[in-house]
């Protein structure tokens, strides 16, 4: 021991790169689509650049129901910098809780006065289990990040009682904003102080409250903020009729009975934690038993706090963190979640360390040993449940196989990311096999109409989402699928009355305005399309899809000007994306501004893939003469020669070019002697008076019992 307390800086490196190595191969994971990793990071309009627009809606708008601005900056960083490459963003989450472990010791050595203890609990903090997914899980930052401004708070207020400098406090507070600018649990932050007060000074002083009042405002502001988008996003469950009072109290306790038995025994984690199912009106066994492990653990810290202190304090400190995610306010489908006990364990850290140093037998330092090894074996072990967003469902499903509803859930959940990853069959499997289980599971519904539509089946998607709205007539995500399978129908009235009716559900959601206004526009009602796709920008001003959509309307209407201008912005924005850069350069190409257009799509020139798309955009734009170029670049790529041919040739026959159609189409045969090409030469030839070639090119396909070539042999050639 004498050597750690003369050389703690040492060890407290040794420390940081065990945690390095524990943590290395989490560098190679992927982000988890379906897994909020999607929706918080990878399709978040905020975090794409680091443009004024952008910082400004990080702090002005929520993401998918949560508001953590700070958290959500670091993203957009690494953003600007690496794109969207995960090993930079989980390099960037491991760095964060080394720095975490830092903070720890230094904080400890305030309340134990050992560097050789502290540097134990800063090991724990390193290592144990259940902090994996803070670290492995993108995600899960808020932690982190909120984590790191939270003890960097805590550690300027210690300074603060000791010099009475305003400075300090200053520190103190501008710590604290970080921290609820990073994740809203950071409320708790000025009872925690108080929690410390107490442990200092060891009686309550009403002067205690007094430098803590623009705390509990800045507390009162996030907790309102909180709510209301939670409440928005439709994560604050009822559960009416399935859970009473008294089951919900017991949710609670069995909440933190679990922190506390993982805290010694984190051996078999799971990444979900789903709320219990009631058999014959009983919630399983184990929440009726938590009340009398509570009893028993509470027993026994306050026996040993008679001993040492700082046990009660350690356990105040968790107590307070921990208690606005114990699931009173049921949000989710979790009863708990791993990543919760981030900063509450550190309080247990404290106290049950200091009184195993003091009060433990010598052989319990070899049980110590060999419960960190474990602890350090779980932990590695554990992370690879989060190599991407497949395994991490494939867990779930094995670990809920005796759970109807949770293995139905998994299945769906593993389903919609195939369907991400395009692998259209086996992500129908998953979802067929779901529904199987859980005929009624509402997403499982909604990804199979998902599925159904994108493969063209529109009547069998309006079926399933049919059913899913006479269950769940309110399901936003439903009507919003189903207004635009109306729109593929045609049936435009009713997509409008499905927006519309979303809309009065959630009023803010922007897709559903854009939707609308699309709507609205096929059906000639340009003014409230107009209106909707302004409403849409006012809500989400970076969103590019809305303006190239009130760019074409403004088109539509004839007011160039203003299109352009939507267009303008876009391509400023996004110039590298054919879809941003199109709209303007068809724009310049019909006023006759070729070279500004030409200029536009320049870089599209490097690919012939691209050059093929863009060239059947103008082709289906009428732009035809235009798209003969971006067709020749096209055919330098073997596998694109003979369908840019056919398309060049296309184009020419807009144009009125019969002879360099028929020479494109003459080229096509050398690789694909098609009947339906001979058909095409022929008809070409008789167009232009050229009876006998076309009656030879007729003949030819005809040969091949192509009946088009027979019939037009029988009607024109002898």
């Amino acid at each position: 021991m004498k050597i750690i307390q003369k050389q703690p800086k040492l060890f407290l490196l040794l420390i940081l790169l065990l945690g390095l190595g524990l943590y290395w191969p989490s560098l190679d994971f992927d982000f988890l689509a379906n897994f909020d990793d999607d929706k918080l990071i990878t399709q978040s309009a905020a975090n794409q650049s680091l443009e004024k627009e952008n910082l400004k809606a990080l702090f002005t708008e929520s993401v998918f129901g949560l508001y953590h601005p700070i958290t959500s900056l670091t993203w957009a960083i690494e953003h600007h910098f690496y794109g969207f490459n995960a090993k930079w963003f989980h390099l960037t989450n491991l760095l964060w809780h080394l720095l975490n472990a830092v903070l720890v010791f230094f904080l400890s050595r305030q309340f134990i006065k050992r560097s050789d203890w502290s540097l134990l609990i800063s090991l724990l903090f390193v290592l144990h289990p259940m902090h994996t997914e803070n670290v492995v899980w993108l995600s899960a930052r808020k932690d982190l990040v909120y984590g790191c401004f939270f003890l960097l708070g805590l550690l300027t207020y210690l300074k603060f009682l000791k010099t009475q400098k305003p400075l300090h406090y200053a520190l103190m507070v501008l710590a604290f904003l970080a921290s609820l600018f990073s994740k809203s649990n950071a409320v708790v932050f000025p009872a925690v102080l108080i929690i410390i007060d107490l442990y200092e000074n060891q009686n309550f002083k009403w002067k205690y409250l007094f430098n803590k009042l623009p705390l509990f405002i800045l507390s009162g502001v996030f907790v309102f903020i909180t709510l209301k988008t939670q409440q928005e996003a439709g994560f604050i469950n009822s559960f009416e009729g399935e859970y009473n009072l008294f089951d919900r109290l017991l949710m609670g306790v069995y909440s933190l009975a679990y922190y506390l038995f993982c805290l010694l025994v984190p051996f078999d984690l799971s990444p979900k934690n789903l709320y219990p199912t009631k058999s014959n009106g009983w919630i399983p066994w184990v929440y009726y038993a938590a009340p009398f492990f509570l009893a028993g653990v509470a027993y026994l810290l306050y026996r040993m706090g008679k001993k040492e202190k700082l046990i009660w304090f350690g356990a105040a400190f968790f107590l307070v963190i921990i208690a606005p995610v114990l699931k009173l306010i049921p949000t989710g489908n979790d009863i708990v979640s791993n990543r919760y006990v981030y900063l509450p364990y550190l309080g247990l850290y404290l106290g049950l360390g200091l009184y195993f140093f003091k009060h433990a037998p010598k052989w319990g330092r070899y049980v110590l040993a060999a419960w960190v090894v474990a602890l350090s074996t779980a932990a590695f072990q554990y992370q690879s449940n989060y190599e991407d967003s497949y395994t991490l469902w494939t867990k779930i499903i094995e670990e809920n196989e005796n759970n109807q509803w949770g293995k139905a859930m998994a299945l769906n959940e593993r389903g919609q990311v195939q369907m991400k990853a395009g692998q259209g069959q086996a992500a129908f499997r998953d979802i067929q096999k779901a529904l199987e289980l859980e005929p009624t599971l509402a997403r499982g519904l909604m990804n199979r109409a998902v599925i159904y539509d994108k493969s063209g089946q529109a009547q069998k998607a309006l079926n399933d989402l049919n059913k899913l709205l006479s269950e769940n007539r309110e399901s936003v995500d439903a009507l919003k699928l189903r207004g635009v399978v109306y729109g593929k129908l045609n049936q435009v009235e009713k997509a409008i009355v499905d927006f519309s009716r979303a809309l009065e559900l959630a009023p803010k959601n922007t897709e559903l305005l854009n939707n609308r206004g699309i709507a609205y526009s096929i059906k000639g009602e340009n003014q409230k399309a107009l209106a909707d796709f302004n409403q849409a920008l006012d809500l989400q001003p970076l969103a590019k899809q809305f303006r190239i959509n009130r760019g074409n309307l403004y088109v539509k209407m004839g007011e160039r000007e203003k299109a352009l201008a939507d267009y303008q912005w876009v391509y400023k924005k996004e110039p590298n994306s054919l879809a941003v850069a199109y709209p303007l350069a068809k724009m310049y190409f019909e006023s006759g501004q070729s070279k500004k257009a030409k200029e536009i799509l320049r870089p599209f020139e490097a690919k012939q893939q691209k050059a093929s798309e863009l060239a059947n955009r103008l082709a289906a734009d009428s732009l035809a003469k235009e798209s003969l170029p971006y067709y020749t670049i096209a055919m330098g790529e073997e596998k694109l020669r003979d369908q840019s041919l056919y398309q060049r040739a296309q184009a020419y026959k807009q144009l009125g070019e019969t002879q360099n159609a028929i020479d494109d189409l003459i080229a096509i045969l050398e690789n694909l002697p098609n009947p339906q090409i001979f058909f095409e030469i022929g008809n070409l030839y008789w167009e232009k008076g050229e009876a006998e070639k076309a009656c030879e090119f007729w003949k030819e396909g005809a040969m091949r019992k192509h009946a088009p070539c027979q019939a037009m042999l029988d009607k024109h050639c002898n």
